[in-house]
C-alpha cells in the first residue's frame, strides 16, 4: 500500500526529539513512543506508533522504519541501520535533524525567491484576460467591433476564458510532462542533465546537489558506513537524476581501486574546484571533514544561484509584460487609425437613389431622390429590383471635381438628370422599375 512520505519539518522535529531523549538515557522504545505522541503530523504519528509496536516485538529500528512503506527517506533508514551497529544512534539522529532542517531552509529560500516572479506572471496573465474581457464588453455596448489585442481572435468574455484555459492547460501539461519524464531514473537523469545545461538554472541545480552530497557523505562516513554504501546514499541524497544515475559508475570505479577524486571527476558533474579540494583531502585522509566544510560553501553558492535565477525570471517576466504593452499600444494605434480611415471613407462617400416608375400613359415617370452624404465617390453599384432584362454600365472616379457618369441604358430616350457638387449624373429610365445605388 502506498504511503506518502513524511514532510521534512515534522521529520526534523522527530529526529531532534529522539536524539535528545536517547542522549538523556531514555530507552529507545519509550523515545519513539514519546516522539510519536508529540508529533502533529498524522502520518508521522501513525508511523511512530507502528515502529513502537514493532520494537516491542523485537525488531531493530531500521527494519521497523523500512516496514513503513517509504514514509522515511532512504538516507535516514540507511544511517540509522549503521548507527545501531556502531552505537552512535543519538549522534546520527542529531546530524539527521541538522540535515533535514538544512534542506527545509534551502527549500524555503527557493520558494521565497521564486514567489515574486510567479506572482508577476500570474498578474500579467490575469491583466491580459481582464483587458480582453473589458474591450469585448465595451465594444458590445457601443455596437462596434472589439480590438483584438493579441491578434489571435480572442474577443470578449469567451476570448478571456480561452486565454486563461490556454495557460492552465499549458502549465498543467508542462507539470504532467515533467512528472512523466522523471518517473524513471533514466528519464529523471536525462531531464536534469538537460536542465543543468541551462545558464543560471544549471548552476543552481548543481550547487544544491553538491551541497547535499557533501553533507550526506560527511554524515555517512562519520557514522561508519562502508564507502560503497556511503557513496550510494550520498548520491541518492542529492535528489538529482544526473547524480543518481552516476552511482553505479562511481561505486564500480572506487571498488576497482580508483581514487574517489578520479571516480567523481569521471562523472563530469562536479566543478574543478570541488575535485581539487577532494584530491587534497584524499591525500591527507580527511575527505569527510573537507566535505563537511565545503557543504556550507556550496549551500551559500546555491542560494546565490537561486537569487540570480529568481532575478532572471523576474526580468524575463517584466520584459514579456513590457513587450505586450508595446504590442498593445501599436494594436490600439492601428485600430484607431483604421477607425479614423473608416470614418473618413464613410464621410467621403456619395449615395444616390433614383426610383423610376411607369406613368398612367405608359411613359416612364421619374421620381429622383438624391441623398448626399459626402464629397467623394469611389465606386458605383446597382441593385436590380425585378427580372426584366436591361444593361448596367458604370464608371468610377476618385475625385470630387470629376463628373460621375451613371448610365442606365434601355430602348427609351426619356430621362432625367441630377447634379451634385459639380458632378453630372444623367439617368435614362428603364421600362421596368430599377433602383441604382452609388
Amino acid at each position: 500500500m502506498f504511503h506518502p512520505r513524511i514532510k521534512l519539518k515534522p521529520l526534523a522535529v522527530a529526529c531532534r526529539s529522539l536524539s535528545t531523549a536517547l542522549q538523556a538515557g531514555v530507552p529507545v522504545v519509550r523515545a519513539f513512543d514519546l516522539a510519536g505522541r508529540k508529533s502533529t503530523d498524522p502520518r508521522l504519528r501513525d508511523a511512530m506508533a507502528d515502529i513502537t509496536t514493532r520494537l516491542k516485538m523485537g525488531e531493530d529500528v531500521a527494519t521497523a522504519m523500512r516496514a513503513q512503506g517509504g514514509r522515511f527517506p532512504n538516507l535516514m533508514v540507511d544511517m540509522v541501520h549503521v548507527a545501531e551497529h556502531s552505537g552512535a544512534l543519538p549522534e546520527v539522529l542529531s546530524s539527521l535533524a541538522d540535515h533535514f532542517e538544512n534542506n527545509l531552509r534551502l527549500r524555503k529560500d527557493f520558494i521565497g525567491q521564486i514567489t515574486l516572479p510567479i506572482i508577476q506572471l500570474v498578474a500579467a496573465i490575469l491583466v491580459i484576460a481582464l483587458l480582453i474581457c473589458l474591450l469585448g464588453i465595451i465594444a458590445a455596448a457601443r455596437g462596434t467591433e472589439p480590438i483584438d489585442v493579441l491578434g489571435w481572435g480572442l474577443l470578449g468574455v469567451s476570448g478571456a476564458l480561452t486565454w486563461l484555459s490556454w495557460w492552465g492547460i499549458g502549465i498543467a501539461g508542462t507539470y504532467l510532462l515533467y512528472r512523466i519524464a522523471t518517473s524513471s531514473l533514466s528519464g529523471k537523469a536525462a531531464t536534469h542533465k538537460a536542465l543543468m545545461r541551462i545558464p543560471v538554472v544549471g548552476g543552481c541545480l548543481q550547487a544544491f546537489a553538491i551541497a547535499r552530497f557533501s553533507w550526506a557523505f560527511h554524515l555517512t562516513q562519520e557514522a561508519g558506513m562502508p564507502i560503497e554504501d556511503s557513496l550510494d546514499a550520498s548520491l541518492r541524497a542529492t535528489s538529482n537524476g544526473a547524480f543518481m544515475a552516476a552511482k553505479p559508475q562511481v561505486i564500480r570505479d572506487v571498488m576497482a581501486g580508483e581514487t574517489l577524486t578520479g571516480a567523481l571527476d569521471r562523472t563530469q558533474l562536479f566543478p574543478e574546484e570541488f575535485i581539487h579540494i577532494v584530491d587534497v583531502a584524499e591525500t591527507s585522509g580527511t575527505v569527510p571533514e573537507a566535505l563537511d566544510r565545503l557543504s556550507p560553501q556550496f549551500e551559500e553558492q546555491a542560494r546565490r544561484s537561486l537569487k540570480a535565477l529568481a532575478s532572471a525570471l523576474g526580468w524575463v517576466i517584466w520584459m514579456a509584460v513590457a513587450a505586450f504593452i508595446i504590442f498593445l499600444i501599436f494594436s490600439i494605434a492601428v485600430w484607431y487609425v483604421g477607425l479614423i480611415d473608416g470614418a473618413v471613407r464613410e464621410a467621403t462617400s456619395v449615395n444616390f437613389r433614383a426610383d423610376v416608375t411607369m406613368s398612367p400613359l405608359g411613359f416612364p415617370s421619374p421620381r429622383p431622390t438624391i441623398s448626399l452624404s459626402a464629397w467623394e465617390a469611389d465606386s458605383v453599384r446597382f441593385d436590380q429590383t425585378d427580372s426584366n432584362p436591361f444593361d448596367f454600365r458604370n464608371a468610377t472616379t476618385s475625385s470630387a471635381s470629376s463628373s460621375i457618369p451613371l448610365l442606365l441604358e434601355s430602348s427609351t430616350n426619356s430621362g432625367f438628370s441630377g447634379a451634385s457638387y459639380g458632378s453630372s449624373i444623367p439617368v435614362n429610365p428603364l421600362i421596368s422599375p430599377a433602383r441604382a445605388f452609388l
